[in-house]
Formats: structure tokens, C-alpha cells, sequence
């Protein structure tokens, strides 16, 4: 698709026609796919048999070591206060070009795999963290809602309306009966009026509420042992006096890798000893360290509610750890238990003519910190005096 939005962009004349000809078109476009093995450039825009290392830079399929993960690696963890331990910087610059392939020096082998770490913190961290995969759930809730009247599915094959499909979407939603004035709540406008609950409550911060979740055993997923259960499955396990609505759970599986499933990424990446050399060579990551670890994917399955009263939340939950028990026999445990929900307690009346602050508080003695002329730091201590303050 992004090679035909940028085609579309061509041709609605936001770039001059002379700017691209043909051949360099679509060879733009085949780097923006890059060597991922399903898409293998050919034509025009196949890569010049002396430079086929230029494929490799925006999406690499050989190693996906490329800029984009460079990008939003260092974008992200900086906007969402999340430090990383990897320097992109001094990654990029010792690189060399060997056999048509980008190379790295072999003293980067720690660096690269801490960019593929600092990955895979950031998907657990922010991207598949627990309120924003409710959010996304909600959100999807509400586009399938709203898609047989907005057609959405329809549109996301033609680059003109699928450009269209931005965030404001969610505003169409809202809405809806000001840029339809002939919009009533009756059957054919039911799924808007749906959607439009849906972001209400996404608006009103009323998420989907976390319930449970579960790392699968990396043995049951090696021995092609794993397969996500049932709504029905899960909640057959409670036995409550909560009633469960197949309806209200949600079951999402979460994986989170190295951008390679299971597949060590390094085991792709060749290297040189230094900026003279002609040779690459591959580096075992126990000749590196034999602390790396041997399990490269995390999968995870979580369980969430529709309904987010505290009753039926303990109720998901419950159901699910018995499932979980009854699927490994206590030998995989649950995710820590859940925080209670939040309670407003009302705040007492201050009787007229009494202070509000309580004098057992303002009567501690208060630490602060001074630095002398000679800059080193002294602690001085003085105690509020309440003299005027009432009894």
C-alpha cells in the first residue's frame, strides 16, 4: 500500500512529474518494500546487481536490522521516557558493505542485540502495555461497530480513501448526525449510535478492564502444543455466582520477539574485524557470551472485560486462573493480582473556626537543605511555630 499511496501522490501532481521518471518510481517503491522475502524486487525496480545492499536499508528482511527500527526505536523510547541501552548512533557508523550486504564490526555484536532488546522493552513496555492494548481493543470495537454504515472495509483497497482513514474517524463517528442531517436513531443508523457508546466510554477513560494473563510455557509453543482457547472455554471454568457473558470477555494473544518469531536475528548478521578487511564472517552467540538467552519470542495470553464492574472483573479473573490451573496443573503461573478499584472517600466538614490542615501535621519539624559558602551541604532543622494558629 505504500507504494501505490506514493504513486497516487505522483499522480494527484503533489511532485512534479519530472522529478521521478518511471524507472527511479518504481525502484523507490521497491525500497520502501525492501528484501522481505515475499516481496522480491523485480523489473525496472529491481535492485543493480553492485547495489543490492540498498535494499536492506528501510525494511530489511535478511536481518531487520534497518532504518525504520532505528527510527521509531529512538522516537518512541525518548517521548515515552523509557531509556534504551542500544547507540544507533555508533551502530551506523561502524558498518562496512562486504559481498553486497551490510556488515557490522564484530565489537557491535552486544549492540545489536541490545536493539533488538530495547525492541522488544518497547512492545512490552508501551505498545502491548495492558491500558494501551485496552484502548486498541475498544477501538476496534468501535470501527467494526460503525463499518456497515461507514464502509470501511470497502475503502482501505483504494490509496485515495484509505489516506482518508486518519484518526479524524473517530470524530465522523461522534459526529455523525451534524455531517448527516437527516440521521435518526432508528435500525439503520444502530451501528453508529453503537460506536458512538463505545467512544464515549473511550473518552470518559471507562477502558476495557485487564483481568488476567498467562506466558505460555515456551515448550508447549515449540511442540506446536498451543492453541488460544475458547471465550467459552475460559468462563465454563467459573463456577460463581457472577454470570458471565460470552460476549463480555475478550481473549488476546500477545507476542512479543526479536522481529524474527523465534528465530535469533543475529544468527543472520555478518561481520568484519576492522575497516580493512575483506571478509565476513557470522558470530555464535555462545562464542560472544554464554549469558544471551536461548528463547527469542514471548507469547502471552491475556484476558479482558467488557463489563467493568469490580464483581464481574474478580469473576473473568478467577475463571481464568482456573483455566490456566486446569491447562498446566500449577505449573505456570498467573500475572500478579489486580489492584483494587479505586473508592472516593467522602471528605469530612471543617467545623466553622477550625483550621483545616491538622496541627499534628504542621507540628512536625521540616528538613531542608542549604549549601554554605564552601558548597557543601548542611542540614538544618527548625520546627513551625503554631502560636497563631487555634486550638
Amino acid at each position: 500500500m505504500s507504494g501505490e499511496i506514493l504513486q497516487t501522490i505522483i499522480d494527484d501532481g503533489h511532485i512534479k512529474d519530472d522529478a521521478l521518471d518511471d524507472i527511479d518510481m518504481k525502484r523507490v517503491q521497491q525500497l520502501i518494500v525492501g528484501s522481505c522475502p515475499n516481496h522480491q524486487p523485480a523489473g525496472d525496480g529491481a535492485p543493480l546487481n553492485d547495489k543490492r545492499f540498498l535494499f536492506d536499508i528501510v525494511a530489511n528482511g535478511r536481518n531487520s536490522i534497518d532504518v525504520d527500527k532505528f527510527d521509531y526505536l529512538a522516537r518512541d523510547s525518548h517521548y515515552c521516557n523509557v531509556r534504551v541501552s542500544c547507540d544507533l548512533n555508533r551502530l551506523q557508523r561502524l558498518t562496512k558493505v562486504l559481498d553486497n550486504e551490510i556488515c557490522f564490526k564484530w565489537s557491535e555484536y552486544e549492540n545489536i542485540f541490545e536493539l533488538f532488546h530495547a525492541r522488544a522493552t518497547m512492545h512490552r513496555r508501551v505498545y502491548t502495555h495492558r491500558k494501551a492494548k485496552a484502548i486498541e481493543l475498544m477501538l476496534v470495537d468501535a470501527l467494526i461497530a460503525a463499518d456497515p454504515v461507514l464502509k470501511m472495509t470497502e475503502r482501505i483497497h483504494d490509496p485515495r480513501e484509505f489516506i482518508k482513514m486518519d484518526d479524524t474517524l473517530l470524530k465522523q463517528i461522534e459526529n455523525y448526525s451534524m455531517l448527516h442531517p437527516h440521521f435518526e436513531d432508528g435500525d439503520d443508523h444502530a451501528p453508529v449510535v453503537a460506536s458512538q457508546k463505545i467512544i464515549t466510554r473511550l473518552r470518559k477513560r471507562q477502558l476495557y478492564k485487564y483481568c488476567s494473563e498467562v506466558i505460555i510455557p515456551p515448550n508447549v509453543i515449540s511442540a506446536n502444543l498451543w492453541k488460544v482457547p475458547s471465550v467459552q472455554d475460559v468462563i465454563t471454568c467459573y463456577s460463581g455466582p457472577v454470570h458471565i457473558k460470552e460476549e463480555d470477555v475478550i481473549l488476546c494473544e500477545n507476542s512479543i520477539d526479536f522481529a524474527m518469531k523465534s528465530k535469533n536475528p543475529l544468527d543472520n548478521v555478518h561481520f568484519f574485524d576492522n575497516f580493512d578487511s575483506r571478509d565476513k564472517y557470522s558470530m555464535l552467540k555462545n562464542t560472544v557470551s554464554p549469558m544471551y538467552p536461548d528463547v527469542f519470542q514471548e507469547r502471552k495470553l491475556r484476558a479482558y472485560s467488557r463489563d467493568g464492574s469490580p464483581d464481574h472483573v474478580d469473576a473473568v479473573k478467577h475463571s481464568f486462573d482456573r483455566w490456566v490451573s486446569k491447562m498446566w496443573n500449577d505449573k505456570v503461573v498467573t500475572s500478579t493480582p489486580l489492584r483494587p478499584p479505586h473508592t472516593l472517600v467522602k471528605k469530612a466538614a471543617v467545623p466553622a473556626g477550625q483550621t483545616e490542615i491538622p496541627r499534628q501535621t504542621l507540628q512536625q519539624s521540616a528538613v531542608h537543605l542549604s549549601v554554605d559558602s564552601s558548597g557543601s551541604r548542611m542540614e538544618k532543622k527548625r520546627k513551625i511555630q503554631l502560636d497563631s494558629i487555634p486550638e
